[in-house]
């Protein structure tokens, strides 16, 4: 169980084995703190994921993506299939509609997330722009790439933070710089993850890169930032 509850209410580290595998390796993948990504899908997996999501991933993505991609479907059933997933698509390029995978990362989030990384940081390969839709929902889809996407996401959202566009983790947590993001950083970046950068910052007509709000949800990633970070340094 987690040694830290401000809410005095024991719970046990959400994270599979798996799980805590990739957020380290997608962590040092965009050089953030360990415990940012893993506190990240810890939080998302608590706070955010309702019993029928799978449900909802498996009818809406899993079902759809495997007639498309299975060679012996009949053209009609993959016309079919590839029209609701354009639509699916669509709609969540606005903003709305279900996020697929373990962090519930929307597809308008991951493209903003490719299109930043592949400016600041192009050929590097750390978030390469897939070759259609299809790709990219089934990336979401799944847990690699779906914590892929996370770490890409709060990088952007860490570079926009500090204004600096540089590692924010040079060692494995807890030897991380601790000048270059504070867990009052790590919380603003976990509301401006769940939220939208917009929401409530701009909104609010707060800079991001100062702002000390966490609105109602920065402050769900406190009790495991400290836990992952130990963890980390315990391995």
């Amino acid at each position: 169980m987690l040694p830290y509850d401000p809410y005095n209410q024991p719970f046990y580290d959400p994270l599979t084995p798996e799980r805590w595998r990739l957020s380290k390796q997608e962590a040092q993948r965009f050089q953030i703190p360990i415990e940012l990504v893993a506190g990240t899908v810890a939080a998302e997996v608590v706070h955010d994921t309702d019993f029928w999501e799978s449900f909802i991933d498996t009818s809406l993505l899993k079902l759809p993506l495997a007639v498309l991609y299975c060679p012996d479907t009949a053209d009609a059933d993959k016309w079919v299939a590839k029209l609701w997933l354009d639509w699916y698509n669509s709609h969540a390029q606005v903003g709305t509609g279900p996020g697929p995978g373990v962090a519930n990362v929307h597809i308008a989030t991951a493209v903003a997330a490719e299109e930043w990384i592949n400016t600041w940081y192009p050929g590097q390969g750390l978030l390469d722009e897939p070759e259609n839709i299809y790709i990219r929902l089934t990336n979401l889809l799944f847990d690699e790439g779906n914590i892929r996407y996370t770490a890409g996401t709060l990088r952007q959202l860490a570079d926009q933070r500090t204004g600096r566009r540089e590692p924010h983790a040079y060692e494995p947590a807890p030897k991380s710089n601790p000048a270059n993001l504070t867990d009052l950083d790590m919380g603003v970046i976990f509301e401006a993850f769940r939220a939208g950068i917009k929401t409530p910052y701009t909104d609010r007509g707060d800079d991001f890169r100062t702002s000390i709000y966490l609105g109602s949800y920065g402050g769900q990633i406190f009790p495991f930032l400290p836990y992952y970070r130990e963890r980390a340094h315990r391995e």
